[in-house]
């Protein structure tokens, strides 16, 4: 019997399966990929043709087979025979296909089924670029920008100074935007304990609400996982001196900070706490930024007897206090790094929210519920700058900002019709008006005001009553018959606005409450259905614009659904009441006191990890409680001017996008092609100019009759407001915004424990004032020297945006080391505010360009306008960073940012 069966099993055909394995993609062959017989483990590797034999002989047919290799995704198939090659292609597997997100939809879903343009931000990243707050490394992805702090995605917003932001900030979920100026305090993100940041471009009022017009990022924070974490740094920064500029002495201005977290397990408990501190001096005199920050947070996850349902809850909470300053006039274009006397800023904030939460989920009939609860409290107040100075040095800055090179006849028409019996009022009128300029003024005028500051040496000489009574003086001749008492107002006005009002004021209460339900079910995790209610109540207290509220309710509904694996689909409305004090229709559509919008998008994988997407969003933003009533002081006499008449803005956004993802060998990632474009109506701008107080309103001046206006009420005394320089949100314009971007993000495994990881991005917009010709018709018929034009120049485009950008950041590790660069490439801005600057083609100087030197200062015949036209270029920057690991836990990082020592700005005086 046994040399039967020998003789049997000899003259039986051997059972080999063969074929070959290849990449997707490429059709690379796949050199060493595992051939498996999953019953009893037997398996062999393919060659150098990628062709494979495997030994079945004896199996039981069907039989399953597993094919597998390194960076692929395994496949199995069910064989029912060997008669033929069985032939196979891998598909590489990428990262992207498991990487997980929750700002589209508000719930968890992988990105590679989103239909927006998102990227995600890892907390490597973050740590690489080893930023002193968030906002730098925004500033380093493709279609970002972040202005004076405030961000702006692919060109849809410009600059707003301290003001209303189109792009929601959220941290977790919930807003940090401060609920009253509605600006973002990078300080408050805790960068020692981010798990991803997820930026969405495009409108996304749907879920989110107000602020979401131009798109969302959203900081979550990490965790708490089973093995206990602390984690803890340290770090120093020095800046270098300014190459056009000479110090009195060593300055090298510095930063350092510190940071600390820990996070943990306890039972049915997760607790987290995290502490930093910061200090930066800042390249710019004045320009500071201190910070102290704690917080935590505790969640309970309650032992339920059904192991299919799931109760957790509890909270977060944050206290930051912050004193920062920056300067928006510089003193001169010869030295930009130092503030105008007349501007100077310093704010002291102090702030604290608690966030109790609760969430249940039911698997087994797929229905979840999450409320959220926020209160808030922030205090706010200008303080101190960090240079202070007494009355002489103020005095001498001032007038050695003065354009002692223009005006001269200025004063002496001025004499002249003052002799021919004209009242002072009448006097300037006919003086401005007469634009007969020689270009070399005030001369004459300082040396009546101020005869002593003319070549002074010794300033600790200088005797300021004498100047004072000479002052006076010159009040007389302006204001014929004035007492003496008014005179003396008037200089004491005068001289208070020159120096710094260094008398505590009453700080500026907020207060915030929000609270939200969400409710979910899914059908066969195909289907989901999410839905809730959200109710926000802003409350802000001054001794100086009053006490003003206001409540946000809402509810909203999306529907998403996910067909054979390949296509998804989404569609939400929202629907919102808003208003602000008394003003119960803040928020209109259609006529109807509620504001409805919609938006609907699809993903489909048309090709093999290749995801077709296109979407469509409305989103709104209504103004903030500053922009509409309070006047926010950012120093010195600039500051935010309220608009009682401001209207919310409105818009849409659509896209068609591609992302496909790749493997070619050791290379693998993937790159997005989007097509976007969005529309607005009623936009929300700064306009930038001269305001002056009449009544209870803050009045833009426009006019030679504003500015004549202005004067005599200071004169008369019947204005309680000094006039400043600032800015003030306005409905200026339809307009539309539309271009491309072009990203690849990848890492090339170049060997073992050697790794090249890429991101590189180019966007191209066309941001464009659709009212621009209109503009422009009513703007040529300007008479009046003093009346504003809307921009700088008379091109089609936005202010404070540019057409090219490209960002790259390649880093390039190998076991311990490793060394990086992020690349910056932008073009020069289309156009800015006209009150700063004039591009347009003249042959004399008017009546705004002597406003501007003085203002904004004239020096060896430099003025803001040629440094701005030197200066507004095609933009290249560098920066590098390496870091060193030593043992398993410690890491040194060094990092210089601007390699080049470029010089640029993102807005004019922004150095």
């Amino acid at each position: 019997m046994l040399l039967l069966l020998t003789t049997l099993t000899q003259i039986l055909p051997a059972q080999i399966l063969t074929g070959t394995i290849t990449d997707q993609f490429t059709s690379e062959t796949l050199i060493g990929a595992s051939v498996v017989n999953t019953a009893d483990n037997n398996g062999t590797v393919t060659d150098f043709d990628g062709y494979y034999e495997l030994d079945l002989t004896g199996a039981t047919f069907p039989v399953t087979i597993e094919f597998s290799y390194i960076g692929y995704e395994t496949e199995k198939r069910v064989i029912s025979d060997c008669s033929k090659p069985y032939n196979l292609f891998l598909v590489a597997h990428n990262e992207v296909l498991d990487e997980v997100v929750v700002s589209v939809g508000r719930f968890e879903q992988k990105l590679t089924e989103v239909t927006v343009s998102m990227q995600v931000v890892k907390p490597e990243v973050i740590t690489n670029a080893a930023p002193t707050d968030l906002s730098s490394t925004l500033q380093n992805l493709p279609g970002v920008d972040v202005v004076d702090k405030q961000p702006s995605i692919r060109g849809g917003a410009g600059w707003t100074y301290g003001v209303g932001s189109r792009c929601l900030v959220m941290m977790d979920g919930q807003s940090m935007l401060n609920p009253m100026t509605g600006e973002i305090n990078w300080n408050n993100i805790p960068l020692e304990n981010v798990a991803q940041v997820e930026v969405i471009k495009g409108a996304s009022s749907v879920l989110y609400g107000s602020s979401a017009l131009n798109g969302i990022i959203n900081v979550r924070t990490q965790r708490p996982g089973q093995t206990p974490e602390t984690k803890a740094s340290v770090y120093v920064g020095i800046y270098d001196n300014y190459k056009k500029y000479t110090y009195t002495g060593t300055r090298l201005p510095i930063y350092i900070g510190a940071e600390a977290s820990h996070s943990r397990r306890a039972g049915n408990f997760d607790i987290s706490a995290s502490i930093s501190g910061f200090r930066d001096e800042g390249y710019r005199v004045q320009s500071f930024n201190r910070r102290l920050r704690f917080g935590g947070s505790l969640t309970y996850h309650q032992p339920l007897e059904d192991k299919e349902q799931y109760m957790s809850y509890g909270f977060n909470m944050n206290y930051i206090g912050s004193e920062f300053g920056d300067f928006f006039v510089w003193h001169s274009p010869k030295d930009p790094i130092h503030p105008s006397p007349l501007t100077n800023m310093g704010r002291a904030e102090h702030n604290f929210n608690i966030d109790p939460f609760f969430n249940y989920d039911n698997s087994r009939n797929g229905t979840s519920h999450k409320v959220r609860g926020r209160f808030y409290v922030g205090a706010g107040n200008l303080t101190q700058p960090t240079e202070k100075k007494d009355i002489v040095s103020l005095g001498k800055d001032i007038y050695k900002g003065l354009n002692t090179e223009a005006l001269t006849s200025v004063y002496n028409d001025f004499n002249a019709q003052m002799a021919a019996g004209s009242t002072w009022q009448d006097a300037i009128l006919a003086t401005l008006l007469s634009n007969e300029y020689t270009g070399t003024a005030f001369t004459d005028l300082v040396s009546n005001v101020m005869p002593l500051l003319s070549g002074v040496d010794d300033w600790s000489t200088v005797n300021w009553q004498t100047i004072a009574n000479q002052g006076i003086d010159f009040v007389n001749k302006l204001w014929p018959g004035a007492t003496v008492a008014q005179a003396n107002d008037l200089v004491a006005l005068g001289m208070n606005t020159i120096m710094l009002d260094n008398k505590e004021t009453i700080p500026e209460m907020d207060y915030n409450y929000n609270l939200d339900y969400q409710f979910a079910k899914s059908w066969n995790s195909n289907i989901r259905l999410t839905t809730g209610v959200n109710w926000n109540r802003v409350h802000n207290v001054t001794t100086i614009t009053g006490t003003h509220t206001s409540d946000a309710v809402a509810a909203y509904i999306q529907y998403d659904q996910r067909i054979a694996n390949k296509l998804s689909l989404s569609a939400g409305a929202r629907i919102e009441y808003y208003r602000i004090d008394n003003n119960y229709k803040a928020a209109s559509r259609w006529g109807a006191p509620v504001y409805p919008v919609f938006r609907a998008g699809l993903n489909w994988e048309i090709y093999k990890a290749g995801f077709l997407r296109a979407s469509f969003g409305e989103g709104y933003r209504t103004p903030t409680i500053t922009e509409m009533f309070a006047r926010k002081d950012i120093g010195g006499g600039v500051g935010v001017y309220p608009n009682h008449e401001i209207k919310p803005e409105s818009g849409y956004s659509a896209e068609l996008g591609y992302m496909q993802l790749y493997k070619f060998g050791p290379v693998s990632g993937s790159i997005d092609v989007a097509g976007f474009y969005t529309q607005y109506k009623d936009m929300i701008e700064y306009q930038f100019g001269m305001f002056a107080k009449e009544g209870d309103e803050w009045i833009y001046v426009n006019s030679m009759n504003d500015a004549i206006s202005m004067i005599r009420s200071l004169v008369e005394g019947s204005s309680d407001a000094m006039p400043g320089i600032g800015a003030q949100s306005v409905n200026v314009s339809n307009a539309r915004v539309y271009g491309v971007e072009v990203s690849t993000n990848g890492k090339v495994d170049i060997k073992k424990d050697m790794t090249l990881t890429y991101m590189l991005g180019y966007t191209f917009t066309e941001p464009e004032d659709m009212d621009y010709k209109k503009r422009n018709e009513q703007e040529a018929a300007y008479t009046d020297p003093m009346q504003m034009k809307y921009k700088s120049n008379d091109s089609k485009y936005l202010k404070y945006r540019n057409k090219h950008s490209f960002k790259a950041s390649i880093d390039y590790s190998y076991k311990w080391f490793s060394i990086g660069t992020n690349l910056s490439y932008r073009s020069k801005l289309l156009a800015v505010d006209y009150f700063l600057v004039d591009e347009r083609d003249k042959d004399t100087q008017g009546l705004m360009d002597y406003v501007r030197s003085f203002l904004f200062g004239y020096e060896d015949g430099e003025s803001l306008k040629t440094y701005w036209q030197a200066n507004n270029k095609d933009v290249f920057t560098m920066d590098v960073h390496m870091a060193a690991r030593f043992k398993e836990y410690v890491e040194l990082q060094f990092q210089i940012n601007n390699l080049l020592n470029t010089e640029y700005s993102y807005r004019p005086m922004a150095l």
